[in-house]
This record gives structure tokens, sequence and C-alpha cells, in this order.
């Protein structure tokens, strides 16, 4: 059980109770001789999280009107912050149930590590813009359900050991897949940044995986072919659709992981560490910028 004073004190206790138990499989089934030793492993568990201190709290700061006419006298008034808060902010929740399954080999040279979750997040807290005629930009809300399930795997061993030199590697990945089950806004998405004046939206959708690039096409006739605009000077570009947005992609990166190698000769060591990622769309508005103003090799493709 957990109590924060950083939110009000009708929603400022929640309790996040876990379980997990294990059984050691290679004590009861007998194995073949390659395998030292396997374990199964099992757990559920509520993880709680709340706002930074005072995020939640709705506050206001002094601005100064300055000298109004003649004399000394000086105006203050009430502002709202940037992220106004919210008395009415639940506890963020995070349910999650895991399976595992641990296995040595080859007298405990080589172990591998073998992990499923399935988890979901109830009550999501993010600002959520509103309009600035409120005197804030964005309100502390729960905005929704997350639910998230992945493997992950870890493979480690000895490759080489003698008396004096012994070579270490291994590997981790995890895969994770995601998407939004409900929004309680009342909406069908939620709009994470806009980009260029509409040009391109970051935005999840319900049923969608969170953090999907959405931006507008070419637009087409009526037998499908691209309408290109002439400006008369020889400028050529393809016109966009304003009317539609079409997923171009998701910024979630699929799969993490990492090689690691270590070398121990007598009282010397190194450890050489490489991580990689997989997958994940970027928007290079940057570059974009330059191929626009004819400043990148791109700009001198002739349509």
């Amino acid at each position: 059980r957990d109590r924060t004073s950083t939110m009000n004190p009708s929603q400022n206790s929640f309790v996040y109770p876990s379980v997990n138990s294990s059984f050691i499989l290679s004590d009861v089934v007998k194995m073949p001789a390659f395998i030292n030793s396997t374990k199964l492993r099992a757990s559920w568990g509520i993880v709680g999280n709340y706002p930074g201190a005072y995020l939640a709290n709705v506050a206001y700061s002094l601005g100064n009107l300055g000298n109004q006419g003649s004399g000394s006298s000086t105006l203050t008034s009430t502002v709202a912050t940037g992220t106004y808060g919210n008395d009415l902010i639940r506890p963020e929740k995070k349910h999650e149930i895991e399976f595992g399954l641990e296995a040595g080999f080859f007298n405990n040279r080589v172990n591998l590590d073998l992990a499923y979750y399935n988890n979901k997040v109830v009550d999501m807290i993010l600002p959520l813009e509103i309009s600035q005629s409120t005197g804030a930009g964005s309100i502390l809300t729960n905005v929704g359900t997350l639910r998230n399930h992945g493997v992950e795997v870890a493979l480690n061993g000895t490759a080489i050991q003698r008396r004096n030199f012994t070579w270490e590697t291994g590997v981790n990945f995890s895969f994770n897949n995601n998407k939004i089950e409900k929004l309680t806004t009342g909406s069908n998405e939620l709009i994470h940044a806009d980009y260029d004046g509409n040009a391109a939206v970051l935005k999840s959708v319900v049923g969608q995986p969170v953090g999907d690039f959405y931006a507008h096409p070419i637009k087409t006739d009526s037998k499908g072919q691209p309408i290109v605009n002439d400006y008369g000077d020889g400028t050529l570009d393809y016109q966009l659709d304003g009317s539609k947005l079409v997923k171009y992609g998701n910024s979630q990166v699929k799969a993490v992981g990492g090689f690691y190698n270590s070398f121990s000769y007598k009282s010397f060591s190194l450890e050489l560490y490489t991580d990689f990622r997989i997958g994940g769309y970027v928007m290079p508005t940057g570059l974009n910028w330059l191929t626009g103003r004819g400043l990148t090799k791109e700009s001198l493709n002739v349509m």
C-alpha cells in the first residue's frame, strides 16, 4: 500500500499487491545429461504510479500588471500555470502477468532465460492539450488504457575457459507489442504532436499501437494518377490531398537488445557491449526542409 502527498486526499492511496511462484522441473523429471537445471516461474502483480510532486495540484502564479496610471500602485493578478493540475486525478496502475523458463546446459556453461509478459496500464496519466483561452496549455488527465505483451530472451555462456583465460559471451533480446484499448476522453484517438500546421501528426488510435505517424497523401485524379502542380516557372510538385490523413509508420521500436563479450586473462579483463534497436519510424522534418530548399542530393531528382 502506498500513500502520496502529491495528490488529492481522496485519491492519494492505492494498493499494489503481487504474488510469484517457481517450480524446479529438473528436481522432479529426469532430464537429458546435457540439461543441468530447469526452473519454471510465474508471477502476477500490480504496480502503482502517480504524478511528480505538485503536478496534480491546481495552482496559480502571481503576474504583475505593472503601474496602472499615475502614482506608484502596482496591480497583480493570478494566472494558471502552463500545465493545469487535476484534483480528481487517479493513480496509474499496471496489472501484469509473467511466465518464465530458466535452464542451464553443458555443466551450466550455457544459460537460457525466457519470459513472456502481458500487462495492462489502467488510467494512464498524461497532459492533455486544452484551449489556451482557459489560461493553461494542458491539463493532467487519466487518458485511457494501454495493453503491452511481449517476449524477453537472454542467452549467455562461457565460450572458452582455460587456466589463465576466460571468454564469456551473451545476447539479450526483447520484443514488445502494444495497443490502445480505451480512451477516457470519449475520442477514438489521442494526438501527441502536430507538425508544420497539420502537414503530419503523431497520434494513437484506439485498437492500434501507440504513436502512429499520419500525413496527407498525394492527390489523384479519377483514374488514380497523381496530380502535379505546375507553377509555370519550371517548378513542379505533387498536390497533396488535404482532406485525408494516411498512416505511414509507427514510432515505437519493435525490439531492443544487445551483445556482450567479456575476456579475462589473469588479472586483466576487457568487456565489449553492443546495443541494437529494430523497427520504429522517425519523421526527419529538418531533412524535408533542406530538400525543399534544394540543399540535399535528393532535391536533384526530376519528377
